[in-house]
């Protein structure tokens, strides 16, 4: 009987616990700040668990929208809390780039006989920007195009894309100021004519594909860019992120542990030795089949 009573007390602890935390995080509206406790809101959150950012039912502005995750210690049942202004952090010189920052993102560029060169970057948030190279670039992303340096942000909250305009920018067409969601297949249009797509191809993987559409090119000279989520699938099918129409089955390639693994098979060799399990690719790796001839290249 003590046990019961001490896993009772515990347990009735635990519950009090998570609903103290649940009262104070909130789900802020980055459009119009009107925020609810995660609790008042019917959910839970236990410490920092979680994404940063929710895509959740705005009433004040009667839409979907981006919400920020904040947390008020002082907030509880029956204390007012702080106002907006108070709590929610403001972007610093050290997360938004300017000119004197180089690109944030280092990349995974694969280049693929017969089909061309491809970037992977992993990072959940990606800057896009326009100049003449890469060099000089403040942006991850960078296209030869007459564009503000840091012109819009892609970022990944889980399981969902949003974009953010700072310059001008048209998303299927319809005039996008601030920050939108964006859908498995997103056209994109930046300044007067600068044609992108942003596609997720692959129910399987999360993973999103970013083309250049209309003429405009990648100053690295890249044919796409793969916004690497979990894994990534290149060969013939429809649902491949990089198609190579002439490979006679799928490779694919996942992330673990902050690396870029290829998943071996029975014909696949890396730097001619067979690959029979999965390995962790480095600076130099070929990895070739039949038909198929990958180069790995990690950018420093």
């Amino acid at each position: 009987m003590k046990l019961v009573e001490q896993v009772k007390s515990w347990w009735k602890g635990f519950c009090n616990s998570v609903r103290q935390e649940s009262q104070r995080w909130h789900i802020v509206c980055t459009q119009c700040g009107k925020k609810k406790s995660v609790w008042e809101s019917g959910g839970v959150r236990w410490k920092a668990a979680g994404n940063s950012h929710k895509l959740v039912y705005c009433s004040g502005c009667q839409k979907m929208v981006w919400a920020k995750m904040v947390y008020l210690p002082e907030s509880s049942v029956g204390n007012a809390s702080p106002t907006l202004e108070t709590t929610v952090e403001e972007p610093n010189a050290a997360s938004s780039p300017d000119e004197s920052q180089s690109p944030a993102t280092a990349g995974i560029r694969l280049w693929i006989d017969g089909v061309g060169c491809w970037r992977l970057l992993t990072a959940d948030t990606i800057h896009i920007g326009g100049g003449a190279n890469a060099g000089s670039a403040v942006a991850d992303i960078v296209i030869q195009a007459p564009l503000s340096r840091s012109h819009a942000l892609i970022e990944r909250f889980g399981e969902d894309y949003s974009f953010t305009a700072k310059g001008s920018t048209q998303i299927n067409n319809e005039p996008v100021n601030g920050q939108v969601h964006l859908t498995a297949s997103s056209e994109i249009q930046l300044g007067d004519d600068v044609q992108l797509r942003l596609e997720v191809p692959n129910q399987l993987s999360r993973s999103a594909r970013l083309t250049c559409t209309n003429g405009h090119r990648f100053v690295d000279s890249s044919d796409g860019i793969i916004l690497v989520k979990d894994h990534l699938f290149l060969g013939p099918s429809a649902g491949a992120h990089i198609h190579c129409p002439a490979w006679p089955a799928q490779l694919v390639l996942f992330l673990r542990g902050g690396e870029l693994y290829c998943q071996g098979g029975d014909t696949l060799r890396i730097n001619s030795e067979s690959m029979n399990a999965a390995h962790a690719l480095q600076h130099g790796d070929v990895i070739s089949g039949q038909d198929l001839r990958i180069r790995v290249e990690i950018e420093s």
